[in-house]
């Protein structure tokens, strides 16, 4: 790969910086789901399997 020579470096256009302007990740959903129980209600539940290794689930 050819040497950039110090003429051309030197006088190479320059994007201007922009500070603040660029757009927030702002999704259209919470990041947090709410919980489908409130607090002191309770649920029944039966655990149909447990997940062994390779399912994805962690432990």
């Amino acid at each position: 790969m050819p040497r950039r020579l110090p003429e051309k470096t030197r006088n190479a256009p320059r994007k201007p910086r922009r500070y603040g302007s660029q757009k927030r990740f702002r999704p259209s959903r919470p990041f947090f789901q709410s919980a489908p129980v409130r607090e002191n209600q309770e649920l029944e539940v039966v655990v149909d399997d447990i997940g062994s290794r390779g399912d994805g689930i962690a432990r």
